[in-house]
């Protein structure tokens, strides 16, 4: 089973987010605005990129 283990806190404006994702499922991301998404794509290219993510709202 391969598993995808996130714990992100100060990334972009998300101030925590631990989860457990089993990669042999499908994921959809589908929330109302202002929900985090554009925050967590962000987060997730900086770690793509190499760089630091760093908090927008409280630096």
């Amino acid at each position: 089973m391969k598993e995808l283990k996130l714990n992100l806190e100060y990334c972009h404006g998300i101030s925590k987010f631990d989860h457990n994702f089993d990669l042999n499922n499908d994921y959809l991301i589908y929330a109302p605005n202002g929900t985090m998404k554009t925050s967590f794509s962000k987060t997730i290219m900086d770690y793509k990129n190499g760089v630091e993510s760093y908090d927008v709202y409280f630096p």
